[in-house]
């Protein structure tokens, strides 16, 4: 799973340790999620890293996508409506 949790909280201005203390999510399992290597993310701490960023879960998590055409493989980065 993708995210943009990173420019998320920045363009809230906010630190990691800022963004642990609101959302009640630890600053490592935070950086975790932005450097991509926890990719197992449970659906309580999504929600309270939205909640936390005032925006919709799928603002922040979307799953990628992979087009197949007849010249080669594109793989695109896209928002998958999970609703």
């Amino acid at each position: 799973m993708k995210n943009n949790l990173k420019v998320k909280r920045e363009e809230k201005k906010m630190t990691q340790q800022e963004l642990s203390k609101i959302s009640n999510v630890s600053r490592p399992t935070i950086s975790q999620i932005e450097n991509g290597s926890l990719k197992n993310i449970k659906s309580s701490t999504m929600i309270k890293l939205a909640t936390a960023l005032d925006c919709d879960i799928s603002d922040i998590f979307y799953m990628e996508t992979v087009v197949f055409t007849k010249q080669k493989n594109i793989i695109k980065s896209k928002k998958v409506d999970q609703g």
